[in-house]
């Protein structure tokens, strides 16, 4: 596909995800937004769409065909778009919400919203009284929270995901829409069984910690899910001693290559993820908090526009997508209850990035990290 206007950027320009110029960053996100748009109307459709954002008959269009071109895989790099159809397109995309094609700043909620269609897992946990589970309020606040942005406007799901039984039910047809598990796999099974889906096999308790790039520690692990992704102390130890000695019965802490965070009374951290899919390229997207608090602060700071990173578009074939994270670190206001059944009236004072945002990329059977770029330039 050849957009004919000047490229004025360096041929090895970072800020268009392993493209050789802005060109290819311009394709791949025309292209997302295009298939997004075909998911539920025609390219016939789309094209009279176009033509009437841009004043009708005798204006500058694009056909059926064209559009159909431009998101075919074989097909499309024979495509050519004049300024008058690039303009056109600009157009259609405001007309969208898309705000202009040649935006760059664009954030996680926006690669998200790509989909028309987000569905956000949650677990149910038992209040040991008879017929009565509940959701986390936590986990509630978070989605109503992501809800207040543009993911509201989008159709919306909301799927309980406590057992290996809730996951095979709802995992089918799961690819054709965007993903969000809410909490960490301390709590949720949704979360636990996407980290597996992103690093590309299901992770047990017998899974070497070699092959994790991040994880989870609680010392009394029977009384959370049974999480490959939830640890023992000695597993931190063993990535870094001198910051998992001190892990007390009663601390969490959370893993992520050869760092290890451990909350306090006055600290919380939260884990950020997120992945296109391979086959589909809809974003996928975890938010787990060591606790309740962390994991409703990581929605808060995606509903402030945080991280300013782009995704990179699936390459052909690629089987192992690279996975955006970050680790956040909270300051924490007020005293933790003793009892586990009174309402929580801590508060989080403030927010840091300190681990990210990153790229962890798939080479020779592990995933390591490498510099991500910030979009925001």
């Amino acid at each position: 596909m050849v957009l004919e206007m000047a490229d004025k950027r360096p041929p090895n320009d970072p800020v268009t995800n392993n493209s050789v110029n802005s060109n290819a960053y311009v394709i791949s996100r025309l292209r997302r937004v295009l298939r997004r748009q075909k998911e539920k109307s025609s390219w016939r459709q789309i094209a009279r769409e176009i033509l009437k954002e841009n004043g009708g008959e005798g204006n500058a269009t694009i056909d059926r065909r064209t559009l159909a071109l431009i998101c075919s895989d074989d097909a499309f790099e024979t495509v050519k778009l004049s300024i008058a159809q690039l303009i056109a397109l600009d157009i259609y995309f405001v007309y969208l919400g898309e705000g202009p094609m040649f935006a760059r700043n664009r954030n996680l909620v926006d690669a998200i919203a790509e989909s028309s269609t987000v569905a956000f897992y949650v677990a149910e946990k038992n209040l040991n009284a008879p017929y009565t589970n509940a959701v986390s309020a936590f986990d509630l606040r978070a989605i109503t929270t992501l809800m207040r942005t543009r993911l509201g406007q989008l159709n919306i799901r909301i799927t309980n995901i406590s057992d290996p039984a809730d996951w095979r039910r709802s995992k089918k047809g799961s690819e054709f829409f965007a993903n969000v598990a809410i909490a960490s796999p301390i709590s949720s099974y949704a979360s636990d069984a996407y980290f597996s889906t992103m690093i590309g096999f299901r992770v047990t308790r017998d899974t070497m910690i070699s092959k994790l790039p991040f994880f989870f520690v609680r010392r009394n692990r029977e009384k959370t899910l049974p999480s490959g992704f939830v640890r023992s102390k000695l597993d931190a130890v063993r990535r870094n001693a001198t910051e998992a000695d001190g892990i007390t019965n009663e601390q969490r802490a959370l893993v992520i290559e050869d760092r290890v965070f451990v909350d306090n009374d006055k600290t919380d951290y939260g884990l950020l993820v997120a992945q296109r899919n391979p086959q589909t390229g809809h974003v996928r997207t975890v938010l787990a908090g060591l606790t309740g608090l962390g994991t409703l602060k990581l929605a808060k700071i995606l509903r402030a526009g945080g991280p300013t990173m782009e995704l990179p578009d699936v390459r052909k074939g690629e089987k192992h997508p690279p996975i955006l994270a970050a680790v956040y670190k909270f300051t924490v206001e007020g005293r933790r209850s003793k009892d586990k059944n009174a309402p929580e009236t801590r508060r989080i004072a403030g927010s840091t990035a300190i681990y990210g945002p990153l790229f962890l990329n798939h080479s020779d059977g592990a995933w390591r990290s490498s510099a991500a770029v910030s979009m925001a330039n």
